[in-house]
C-alpha cells in the first residue's frame, strides 16, 4: 500500500488492478475494515480516502478534482453512520446527488453493519474459552438477536435513504445479514466480527468473497 497527498487529501493506493476500472472507497474506520472484502471480488484498482463527513463536505471541490485525477469509475461511501452528525451526512448526500448530475460515476452508499452495544468477541470467548469472560445471555455463534442490534432503527441511515438520488446504490447491510430473528455472525465457520461494528480483517478469501457478492454484486 502506498500513499500520496492531492490538494490536502491523503490518498492510499490499496491495490493496482489487473482488470480495468478504479474504485475510490471513502469513509472512516468502517471503510478500512471492508477492504479485504472489496479486494476479494474487485480486481480493478482500489484507492481509499479517510475523511469524516464534515471534512469531506469542506473539501468537496478538491474531492471532485481527486476523483477525476485518479480516473475513478466507482465511489463507495462507508461510514459508521449511527455515530455521525445527521446534518453533516445530509449535506454529504446532497453533494453526492449534485455530483451525479455532472459526472458519470457508479456510487454505493454502504450502511454500517448491525452493531452490538457490547463486545461480541467477549461473547464468543465466554462460550469457547476457559478464561473468565462475561457472557452475553445468548449464543453469539448462532447470530446476533435483532433486538440486540444497537443501530437497528438508525435515524442517520433513514435520512440517507430519504435524501439519496435513485441513482445511488444504497446497500443495507442489515437487510443482507439479518432475518426477522438474527443477524449473521459466522460464515463458513468463521466469526465475521472484529468488534461491535467492524468486520474481521482476518477472514479467508472464501468468506470475504461471499460477503463481497452479498453486498456489492448480489446478482
Amino acid at each position: 500500500m502506498s500513499q500520496e497527498i492531492y490538494q490536502d487529501i491523503k490518498v492510499f493506493t490499496i491495490s493496482r488492478g489487473v482488470e480495468e476500472g478504479a474504485t475510490l472507497i471513502v469513509g472512516d474506520s468502517h471503510s478500512r475494515h471492508i477492504l479485504p472484502i472489496y479486494k476479494s471480488g474487485n480486481k480493478g484498482t482500489i484507492y481509499r480516502v479517510s475523511l469524516q463527513p464534515d471534512v469531506l463536505n469542506e473539501r468537496w471541490s478538491s474531492f471532485q478534482s481527486l476523483a477525476k485525477y485518479l480516473d475513478i469509475n466507482k465511489i463507495v461511501f462507508a461510514y459508521r453512520l449511527h455515530r455521525k452528525n445527521i446534518d453533516d451526512v445530509e449535506y454529504l448526500v446532497s453533494n453526492v446527488n449534485k455530483l451525479l448530475l455532472s459526472s458519470d460515476y457508479d456510487i454505493d452508499f454502504l450502511r454500517d453493519i448491525p452493531s452490538f452495544d457490547g463486545d461480541p468477541v467477549a461473547c464468543l470467548f465466554s462460550i469457547e474459552s476457559d478464561l473468565m469472560f462475561k457472557g452475553c445471555g445468548f449464543d453469539i455463534r448462532l447470530g446476533l438477536p435483532v433486538d440486540k442490534v444497537f443501530n437497528r432503527a438508525d435515524l442517520v441511515w433513514k435520512e440517507v435513504v430519504r435524501k439519496a438520488s435513485s441513482e445511488i446504490n444504497l446497500i443495507d447491510t442489515h437487510q443482507r445479514l439479518c432475518d426477522k430473528a438474527r443477524c449473521l455472525t459466522e460464515i463458513n465457520n468463521e466469526f465475521i466480527l472484529r468488534d461491535s461494528n467492524h468486520f474481521n480483517e482476518k477472514m479467508s478469501n472464501e468468506t470475504n468473497y461471499q460477503l463481497y457478492h452479498m453486498f456489492f454484486d448480489p446478482n
